[in-house]
């Protein structure tokens, strides 16, 4: 009997140090490329990619940057949700890079991290960089692209009010933006399609929707409120490279 409860000590201790070591394995060496088609009839390919959290880390961050210069000459439309770097990002010189690699029409919101962020990185020197690349910040904006009115909601401190006062800038769109998927329950959004990211899918054990910083509970993948459709993304990176069963994300949507 003692020697079973010894073995199953034992397993239940090398499981957990299997596990243990995995969760670094996923932040640093894999990243998906998840394709979604939604039928929307917005006629678009899109490229999200969200949370990237650029530390200038060789190769592991190289993999991002690469992928969005392939992909993005394959799309209409390019959208950065933000978090896109943080205040322990050395220097922006990976947001940089990453701005060099897209080609076409972009469209960036920004993230809790870039506004924790700009006592290092000012926001307007951020947003100077961005357009200077031609990319469109949006900060509680809309914009038009063929046809279709796109709106991007700033970060608003999971201030619910606040969110109901940024998305009366933006008002009803065909897609929009959010770095938080909270603004589909803080707002009354008129929105066929909401882009989102902010959860890193949980990163930690995310499938069983144990953990997320999202006050409605919003974990990854597909949530529908009303008419309007959520998408919220795993994110490409993280502050601490720890992650289990929620690997990095770059999205493909036909929409």
């Amino acid at each position: 009997m003692r020697r079973g409860r010894r073995g199953a000590i034992k397993g239940l201790v090398a499981g957990g140090l299997g596990l243990w070591l995995y969760s670094f394995y996923e932040p640093v060496l894999r990243i998906e490329l998840v394709r979604h088609r939604i039928d929307l009839d917005l006629g678009l390919e899109i490229l999200f990619v969200t949370d990237t959290h650029l530390h200038g880390v060789p190769g592991r961050e190289d993999s991002v940057i690469k992928l969005v210069e392939d992909l993005s000459r394959e799309v209409d439309l390019t959208i950065l949700g933000g978090d896109m770097y943080d205040e322990f990002s050395e220097s922006l010189e990976s947001f940089s890079s990453l701005l060099d690699a897209i080609s076409g029409e972009a469209i960036m919101v920004l993230g809790n991290h870039e506004h924790w962020a700009a006592d290092r990185y000012p926001l307007e020197e951020t947003i100077e960089m961005a357009e200077s690349r031609g990319v469109t910040v949006l900060r509680n904006g809309v914009v038009e692209y063929k046809g279709l009115h796109i709106g991007g909601v700033d970060w608003y401190g999971d201030n619910p009010q606040l969110a109901r006062r940024y998305y009366r800038d933006v008002g009803s769109v065909d897609i929009l933006v959010s770095h938080t998927p909270d603004i589909l329950g803080d707002a009354e959004v008129d929105a066929r399609l909401v882009l989102a990211g902010h959860t890193h899918g949980g990163q930690i054990l995310g499938p069983l929707g144990l953990i997320t910083n999202s006050r409605h509970g919003y974990v990854s993948g597909f949530y529908r409120r009303g008419e309007a459709l959520m998408y919220v993304s795993r994110g490409a990176g993280e502050i601490i490279p720890f992650r289990l069963l929620t690997p990095r994300e770059v999205t493909l949507l036909s929409v």
